[in-house]
């Protein structure tokens, strides 16, 4: 209690003697008739364990009087579990805090099919007295709200890790700078204590025997144990605390390496000028490199250009750009429909063309005739392995991966992704153009579908449609539980308009079309609804949100 009084009056900005006066009125005992004889809400915080609930409900059940109310935190049980225990169904709900409670003023209220809806109303009231933010779960959901988005979130980092992806440092700079985000979920699991991600990894590695890097990240993670590395309870575990690694100023520099390693690029062509096409080339452009904008007709060429000349002010307007130089780095693309003037004397190519199998295969067939002997190929395929077409570019040593996120000027991360048949050499050459090209290098040592930023992202965002279309939760209480939980300034379901709900509907019908699961198949016909009513998030003013004049306004959704 002491400890807690202390991280209370730190983050609270009052005197350690005033938060000891706070604890003070807190009353102790070991007697289920004292605990309970004047209560009118038990909060029941015990250890995650059905058998240790359900004899704490059986004893507490009978002691309390008929007036008191049950309330369980339970992350792991759905509190149906347990209502018959308590010999009150109808006044028993669930009520999950976030650690530490003052940091993260929030309460997820949970009924079961048995809770009276008056009980629910009350505990909503009870949070606002709290001056804590209520969230309400309609139906039950394993996880609650916060940990049905954080659970598939930190999993996907989980993967990264323990399939030798990415390094920790790599993972977490990505969704930081991709995402606008405080702290990555490696960092995030630093917070939690290793203790617990353990647990609950064992668990899922056992159910999930078919999901092989599970128990591989479990061997990791209890080898970082046996280290004395269980996160900030020990004062380092994946960074080193009490000032991690990612809160100081040059977490997000590039290694210096990359700057003393010298490529041998002079002239890039960008081939497909459309909205992040148009974006590399103007990035390489104002880092003063040679661009050629390729693209497959005079018409699509004029609308590459448009795109770049929009670009100017904003880019002067977000990173303060000096506009003459701005100006003169949209000058300096030369832009053509011809193959043989964008290729024949190029020493990079990167490929921003339509996101199809079949039109990238085609292309690197066609751009063969054309190349010189030692130009390297980078596609920007963010969905498609780059392995499965390789061959097609007919040198598959010099191809590899460069991912790119839109509004590059802003989210300048550039994930660099090698194939099993890579050159090394031509690796570190990548790395270094990433670098001098203006971008923080995110290096991925193995083939990854999404490479890191859309390993974590998707699963987010299809945690965040799930819980809509089930019925358990609103747009707005979804965001409400990862913004207060996570202290951050924006939600998932903001996160999935501001995306564009097709291009969630499209990620959808490739990766979950044929699932089994009753909450895919709910999530897919709701985004197939929306697409089909042309309500695409913020650019057509209606989405899982409504916009106008500037607003972002609830929808009414009935759950």
């Amino acid at each position: 209690m002491i400890k807690n009084a202390q991280g209370y009056a730190l983050f609270k900005g009052i005197s350690e003697e005033e938060a000891q006066k706070i604890a003070g009125q807190i009353t102790y005992t070991d007697d289920a008739h004292m605990a309970t004889e004047d209560a009118d809400l038990v909060i029941e915080s015990i250890t995650e364990n059905f058998e240790i609930k359900k004899a704490f409900y059986q004893e507490f059940g009978e002691a309390a009087p008929d007036k008191t109310i049950f309330g369980t935190n339970t992350s792991g049980l759905l509190p149906s579990q347990l209502m018959a225990f308590t010999g009150r169904p109808e006044k028993y709900v669930g009520l999950h805090f976030s650690n530490p409670v003052w940091e993260k003023p929030i309460v997820e209220v949970m009924g079961t099919s048995k809770t009276n809806s008056e009980i629910v109303e009350q505990m909503v009231d009870f949070a606002h007295d709290m001056k804590m933010t209520p969230v309400v779960a309609h139906k039950e959901r394993p996880g609650y709200l916060l940990n049905s988005l954080l659970i598939p979130w930190l999993e996907g980092s989980q993967q990264l890790l323990a399939d030798g992806i990415a390094t920790p440092e790599d993972i977490d700079k990505t969704w930081m700078a991709g995402a606008e985000d405080h702290t990555g979920p490696i960092g995030v699991q630093d917070l939690i204590g290793l203790d617990t991600v353990i647990a609950s990894s064992e668990g899922l590695a056992e159910a999930n025997p078919d999901q092989k890097w599970r128990a591989k990240f479990v061997d990791m993670m209890k080898k970082r144990r046996d280290d004395g590395r269980r996160g900030i309870v020990d004062g380092k575990g994946f960074y080193t605390y009490p000032n991690p690694e990612y809160r100081q100023a040059d977490f997000f520099d590039n290694d210096p390496a990359y700057k003393q390693h010298s490529h041998p690029y002079h002239t890039v062509t960008v081939a497909g000028g459309g909205v992040l096409g148009s974006q590399i080339a103007y990035q390489i452009a104002r880092f003063g490199f040679d661009t050629i904008q390729y693209d497959i007709s005079e018409e699509t060429i004029d609308a590459a250009k448009k795109r770049v000349e929009s670009y100017i002010p904003l880019v002067v307007r977000d990173v303060d750009a000096d506009p003459d130089e701005a100006r003169a780095a949209a000058d300096r693309i030369t832009y053509t429909a011809n193959m043989e003037e964008a290729f024949s004397h190029t020493d990079l190519v990167i490929e921003a063309v339509p996101e199809t199998m079949a039109i990238k295969k085609q292309f690197y067939n066609d751009i063969q005739r054309y190349l010189p002997e030692h130009t390297v190929l980078l596609t920007n395929s963010s969905t498609l392995a780059p392995s499965a077409f390789m061959h097609e570019t007919g040198r598959p040593e010099k191809f590899l991966a460069l991912h790119f996120v839109n509004h590059i000027w802003l989210k300048n991360t550039g994930e660099v992704m090698k194939t099993e048949l890579t050159d090394d050499e031509v690796f570190k050459d990548v790395q270094s153009f990433t670098d001098a090209m203006g971008m923080m290098v995110i290096s991925l040592y193995k083939e990854q579908p999404g490479y890191i930023l859309n390993t974590l992202f998707i699963p987010f965002l299809r945690g965040a449609i799930q819980l809509l279309a089930t019925g358990v939760a609103t747009p707005r209480d979804i965001d409400l539980a990862w913004k207060v939980g996570r202290n951050i300034p924006y939600g998932p379901c903001q996160a999935i308009d501001r995306v564009g709900i097709r291009t969630l509907y499209n990620i959808y019908l490739a990766h979950y079309a044929n699932t089994s699961l009753e909450a895919d198949e709910k999530a897919l016909a709701l985004l197939e609804r929306l697409e089909k009513a042309g309500e695409l998030g913020q650019e057509t003013g209606m989405g899982l949100y409504e916009y106008r004049d500037g607003e972002t306004i609830d929808r009414e959704w009935n759950l």
